[in-house]
Formats: structure tokens, C-alpha cells, sequence
């Protein structure tokens, strides 16, 4: 069995976001908590982009779970908000609770076997119009590779096609 992990860097990260004793919670993404809001001054623009530049980090090292809700507040980067820094804090305190969690692989009950989920949700950004699908692919025991994506566009129902003049019958010319 191996594990990676990096509670050593997790420690870090919430040190220097002053997080270490801060309220543990059980998901990195809450539902209804706003992300605009007036804009960070100078000094806290810095440290949310320093923040969020560690949390991306972990999300693409050790940390899958905080991958989405990472990638939702990275968005924000080049003009972040008040709103958004809530979201932050959210993670770090998510991260403060699952400080010795780890990947773990190993074979699995079929053995070294490749598996994939995916999820999708239809709508799930109404401001820009877009829905969102996430992956991840297990090999035995622990997941290998992950993400999670935004639809290029906004559609009026999650079965019609993104271009439609691709499926639109032409007429002819007498």
C-alpha cells in the first residue's frame, strides 16, 4: 500500500492563512454562499491569489476532493471579491479537518482493475450560463487522474445540441 500525502504543506497552508484552529467543515462547496461581492483591496488580493495558487497545488497533487470548489475560486483571480475570499476560507477550513487524510493505492478486491466516474450538472452556473461534468479514474484503490469542466455555452435543455445549425435540415435552391 502506498499513501502519499502532505500534511506537513497542509499544515503550512493554514498557518500562513491563519486557519490552523479554525471550525472544521465537512465539504469544500457550500450551496448558497455568494461569490460576488465588493472587490479585495491590494494586500488581500495578494494573499487570496497566494492562497489559492497553494490550494491548487493540493488539488492536483493529494487533494481531489477540493479540486472543483479550487477551480471555482480560481476563476476569480484576476478580479477577486469578498464574496469569493468566503469561499476560500471555506476550503482552508475543509482542508483544517481532513489534515491526515491521504490517497491511498493499492490493489483493489479484482485486483489492479481501471475504473471512471463521471457526473455532470446541468446548469449548475447561471451567471455565465454554463453546466459543469467532473471525471475521476481510479486504478485499484486510488484515483489517478481528475477534473472537472465548464460546457462551452449555455443550453435550454441538457439534450440539445451546443451548435444547431449542425443538425438543422438545409433547403435546397430551385
Amino acid at each position: 500500500m502506498h499513501y502519499p500525502g502532505q500534511s506537513a504543506y497542509f499544515r503550512a497552508v493554514l498557518s500562513e492563512s491563519k486557519f490552523v484552529e479554525a471550525k472544521s467543515k465537512g465539504t469544500p462547496w457550500g450551496p448558497h454562499l455568494v461569490e460576488d461581492g465588493e472587490p479585495l483591496d491590494k494586500s488581500e488580493t495578494a494573499l487570496y491569489r497566494r492562497v489559492v495558487g497553494q490550494l491548487m497545488y493540493l488539488s492536483t497533487i493529494t487533494k481531489p476532493d477540493i479540486a472543483f470548489a479550487v477551480g471555482r475560486v480560481a476563476s476569480g483571480m484576476t478580479a477577486p471579491t469578498k464574496g469569493l475570499w468566503v469561499r476560500v476560507k471555506r476550503i482552508l477550513r475543509y482542508l483544517s479537518g481532513t489534515v491526515h487524510s491521504h490517497l491511498r493505492y493499492g490493489k483493489d478486491a479484482k485486483g489492479m482493475t481501471l475504473t471512471m466516474y463521471v457526473d455532470a450538472s446541468y446548469g449548475v452556473d447561471p451567471k455565465r450560463g454554463r453546466s459543469i461534468f467532473g471525471y475521476v479514474t481510479h486504478l485499484g484503490t486510488g484515483p489517478v487522474y481528475w477534473g472537472a469542466t465548464f460546457s462551452p455555452q449555455w443550453r435550454t435543455h441538457p439534450t440539445q445540441p451546443s451548435n444547431p445549425k449542425h443538425y438543422t435540415k438545409q433547403q435546397s435552391q430551385p
